[in-house]
């Protein structure tokens, strides 16, 4: 296939800039496997659904559990999704905030839709609704422990199941809600896509039922801006939809994956392209004369990259694929006014209809797990991708301008990869004397699994010892040529930042995400547009151009959920940074 794929340098015994540090799990966790976790769009909330048929709330603040969903299906949750918060979803009963919705989607081929007046942060805090740490998010102040019978009785009550949505012949797989939160996708392992148009209140009519893939419909995972759907399946292959007048079609397949398709995910509308432009510490500016003349070759850089970015606007977002055949794959959308290599369209695109797409494949991150990847995240705010595996293993993928290596989304102090010495790891959550940088040595462990019916994976009793990382493959030399002229357009190359062992000790992990960290040892001005003084108490921010510094500064952490049941959140850390995590 014709691409632009990096191949990157080896990185064995060479250290890794970036350390992953257990922050803390949530508690309490699921007795049975934990399929996948869903942030809250607005609130520093997560939801976790799980094999014991129940879906979990916790509190990103005090990593405890604030309310639960039972009772509304009969087998497995495998999937859940909050709705994007929208005009529909203003002032409620009492003066709560809003109404958050959940979908649920379950082995039992049924989906939910769940639905709870906001009480959280109803302390009058900014950006998260934040006001008092815990209690804030739990809904809870000193005077709830005199509250009556009653008031508990409420409590319990506090999750409504709206209604629920029958059409699948098998078990529900991915649910997913579109940007305007007025579709949601539905897959399943009878090989269909469902595509559901919230119509009235409590009130979700089928639009299209999309059954052109021929095997198990693993994810679904809407574009974040437009009405475009992307779906992967055990056929190999990831199929894009839109509506075309009145009827929804596959306007692109795309192929490469030699095994199943296991997860998608979209790249932030922003990132890439606001973030890029602070690439290296220099913006790059399309003003007349920004450039700096005296030096021809930083011309042409700043040239390449401002074309680059040009690029990604005219292509919007683009697509990650994971797969069984261990690889992670970047698309990206052909603009209609360039023109595309024939021998892409031969192997990576198909054309149907008249809607159809151009899609290509960008490039493919370098190899880093040895076992199915089951899940990918691309962050929406930092712009970098993490992946987890059945070989229990966390990877931290980001984006680097080729010159220099200088990264595209995060600070340049960040930027360290490649110096001092392969050293050994330090214990978990402390720090060692010399504050050596993680390297990429990986140590062979072994795995606990259990089996479930209808099996979702197919899972292995033992994990092979893992050779050192290999550099991704070069392309066939037919292709130098074509290459060539790609890569003068591709002035970036993925790379490897960190990589966590065992993150859930002998088990498999089923999931990554990103989400905002909202905990108290979060630092300075990491909450959502304050910052504040810890000294004095002075508002830091008081200006627009202050607030944008400090919504740059909120932390970011990684959630991964495994079959032990346990979901973990990490923090991502330079060698040698102080972390605030509790010992477990």
């Amino acid at each position: 296939m014709a691409s632009s794929t990096s191949t990157s340098t080896p990185i064995q015994n060479q250290p890794l800039p970036l350390r992953l540090n257990l922050l803390s799990p949530l508690s309490p966790p699921s007795l049975s496997r934990a399929w996948l976790t869903s942030p809250h769009p607005t609130l520093p909330l997560v939801a976790t659904c799980s094999s014991d048929k129940t879906v979990r709330i916790y509190s990103l603040t005090s990593f405890t559990m604030v309310s639960q969903i039972t009772g509304g299906h009969k087998r497995s949750v495998r999937s859940v999704a909050w709705k994007p918060r929208g005009a529909g979803d203003g002032i409620g009963k009492g003066g709560k905030s809003a109404e958050s919705t959940l979908a649920t989607g379950s082995f039992d081929a049924s989906v939910g839709v769940w639905k709870r007046w906001d009480d959280w942060g109803k302390g009058g805090g900014e950006g998260f609704g934040i006001s008092n740490g815990e209690e804030a998010i739990s809904g809870r102040d000193e005077h709830d422990d005199d509250e009556d019978g009653e008031e508990k009785e409420e409590e319990e009550e506090e999750w409504r199941f709206a209604l629920v949505l029958d059409g699948h012949d098998s078990e529900v797989k991915s649910v997913s809600w579109s940007a305007g939160g007025q579709f949601l996708a539905t897959c399943s392992r009878d090989k269909s896509v469902w595509i559901w148009e919230e119509v009235g209140e409590d009130d979700f009519e089928t639009i299209a039922v999309l059954q052109e893939h021929e095997g198990d419909v693993k994810c679904v995972s809407w574009h974040p801006e437009e009405e475009l759907l992307a779906s992967g399946s055990y056929d190999d292959e990831v199929r894009l939809w839109r509506e075309d007048v009145d009827d929804w079609g596959c306007v692109a397949v795309l192929r490469g994956h030699e095994s199943t398709v296991w997860a998608v995910d979209w790249e932030g509308l922003e990132v890439g392209v606001h973030d890029a432009v602070t690439a290296a510490g220099t913006p790059i500016s399309t003003e007349e004369g920004a450039i700096n003349d005296e030096n021809s070759i930083q011309q042409q850089q700043q040239t390449q990259k401002q074309d680059w970015l040009t690029r990604r606007q005219k292509s919007g977002p683009r697509l990650a694929t994971c797969s069984d055949d261990t690889t992670i794959r970047i698309w990206r959308r052909q603009p209609r006014d360039q023109k595309t290599n024939p021998q892409q369209s031969k192997l990576s695109i198909i054309k149907t209809g008249t809607n159809e797409e151009d899609w290509i494949e960008e490039a493919r991150l370098p190899k880093a797990h040895e076992r199915a990847i089951y899940s990918v995240a691309w962050s929406k705010k930092s712009g970098r991708i993490a992946s987890t595996s059945g070989d229990g293993r966390i990877v931290v993928y980001e984006e680097r301008w080729r010159d220099g290596d200088a990264s595209i989304t995060a600070d340049k102090n960040n930027d360290d990869e490649g110096e001092g010495e392969d050293k050994n790891k330090s214990e978990e959550g402390t720090l060692p004397d010399a504050d050596p940088p993680p390297t990429s040595s990986f140590f062979p462990h072994t795995t606990t699994t259990t089996t479930n019916g209808a099996a979702e994976k197919a899972k292995a009793k033992a994990i092979p010892p893992i050779p050192p990382i290999t550099p991704t493959p070069t392309l066939p030399k037919a292709q130098d040529q074509e290459d060539q002229e790609q890569d003068q357009e591709e002035p970036t190359t993925w790379q490897i930042i960190a990589i966590k062992d065992a993150a859930h000790d002998a088990f498999e992990i089923n999931h990554v995400c990103f989400a905002r960290r909202a905990d108290r040892g979060m630092k300075k001005n990491s909450r959502h547009g304050v910052g504040r003084d810890r000294e004095n108490g002075d508002r830091n921010g008081g200006d627009k151009e202050n607030e944008d510094k400090d919504d740059e500064k909120e932390e970011e952490i990684i959630i991964s959920t495994g079959d032990d049941g346990i979901v973990r959140v990490w923090t991502l850390n330079a060698c040698g940074e102080l972390v605030n995590s509790k010992e477990w």
